[in-house]
């Protein structure tokens, strides 16, 4: 059994690799990652943009589907063994 924290480190990495290490390094400053529990498992997510974000109001929280990140993939892992399923990926061309 895998504490969360394994788990997410696991769920991250897999992300990242999916995406492909050397472009969201190469674009860590235009990026985000993060995990949450879900019923025995770990859902985890990076997003990253090839581009510098402009945000044309700084005072307002965006939360639709228009602060989508052009590159993404989310999956989840479960705590039981480890076992990772991708749900989403948008990968670089």
């Amino acid at each position: 059994m895998l504490t969360v924290k394994e788990a997410a480190q696991i769920g991250i990495n897999a992300c990242i690799d999916k995406i492909g290490r050397d472009f969201v390094l190469a674009n860590r400053d235009n990026g985000v990652s993060g995990y949450g529990e879900n019923d025995g498992m770990v859902f985890c997510y990076v997003g990253v943009d090839d581009k510098p974000w402009v945000d044309e109001e700084p005072d307002v929280l965006v939360l639709d589907s228009t602060s989508k990140f052009p590159y993404r993939v989310s999956c989840n892992v479960r705590l039981a063994d480890g076992t990772t399923d991708f749900i989403e990926c948008v990968l670089p061309a």
